[in-house]
C-alpha cells in the first residue's frame, strides 16, 4: 500500500525527531518551503514550493541563504512548483488542472491540501500528518476548517488517515461554531489568491498564541 508522510513546518514535537525511522514507519517523507530551518537532518522525498514570488522566506530570522541550493542538498527527488526557477533542479509543476476537475474546491486552499490531493491523485492509500498546528490567528486558522473538510473527504472515500492533531482540530472548530456556509470556497489555487501574498508575516507571527500543551498531550512520539 503507496503511503506517505506530510511534514509541516511546525516544529516542537518533531525537532529531534528520527527522519529514518518514520520513513520506514509511515512511507515518503513530502514537506515544504524552508523545511531546512526547522528540520536540518530531514531529507525529504518531495518538497511542495507553491508560492510564485517564493525568495527563501521574507522573515530574516528564517533566511538561510540559497533555497535552491538548500533543495539540491536535501536529495528530494521532486520539488513541485508553480512557476519556473532557474537553477532548480528535479523541478515538477503542481498538475493544478488535473486537481481541480478531480477534486473538490477545498483541495486547493494551502499547501498541506494540495498535498493531500496530489497524494489522491496518485493513489496514496494511508497518508499521516505530522508538524501541522493550525490553530494560531490569521493564515492558518484560517485554513483549517477546509482542510478539514479535505480529510473527511478522503476518510469518506476509505483512505487511512493518520492525524493526531484532527481531534483539536475538530474541538476548536466546534467551540469557534463554524459557519460552513459562510467558508470561503477555494476557487482559484492556493498561489493566485492574492491575499495569501500580502500576508504581514511579521503582524501574522505575533498574533500567534500556539496551545502547545494541548498538542503535546495529543501528539505523542511519531
Amino acid at each position: 500500500m503507496k503511503s506517505c508522510v506530510l511534514i509541516g513546518l511546525h516544529e516542537p514535537h518533531l525537532r529531534h525527531a528520527d527522519f529514518n525511522a518514520m520513513r520506514r514507519l509511515l512511507g515518503e517523507l513530502w514537506t515544504m518551503n524552508d523545511f531546512y530551518q526547522f528540520y536540518p537532518a530531514l531529507r525529504p522525498d518531495r518538497i511542495f514550493n507553491i508560492h510564485k514570488n517564493f525568495a527563501g522566506h521574507p522573515d530574516p530570522m528564517r533566511w538561510q541563504g540559497s533555497w535552491i541550493g538548500q533543495y539540491k542538498r536535501s536529495g528530494a527527488a521532486r520539488v513541485y512548483v508553480c512557476k519556473h526557477f532557474e537553477g532548480l533542479q528535479r523541478e515538477f509543476f503542481y498538475p493544478i488542472e488535473a486537481v481541480s476537475k478531480k477534486f473538490d474546491p477545498c483541495f486547493q486552499s494551502s499547501s498541506v491540501t494540495m498535498m493531500l490531493a496530489l497524494a489522491r491523485l496518485e493513489n496514496y492509500r494511508h497518508i499521516s500528518l505530522r508538524g501541522f498546528h493550525m490553530l494560531e490567528a490569521g493564515e492558518y486558522k484560517e485554513q483549517l476548517p477546509l482542510l478539514v473538510r479535505a480529510l473527511e473527504i478522503l476518510k469518506k472515500e476509505g483512505l487511512q488517515i493518520d492525524a493526531p492533531m484532527l481531534e483539536p482540530w475538530l474541538r476548536q472548530l466546534s467551540r469557534s461554531s463554524v459557519d460552513w456556509t459562510k467558508v470561503r470556497p477555494a476557487v482559484r489555487p492556493y498561489w493566485d489568491d492574492p491575499s495569501a501574498e500580502a500576508r504581514d508575516l511579521p503582524a501574522l507571527a505575533a498574533e500567534r498564541e500556539c496551545s502547545l500543551k494541548e498538542e503535546r498531550r495529543s501528539c505523542g512520539g511519531l
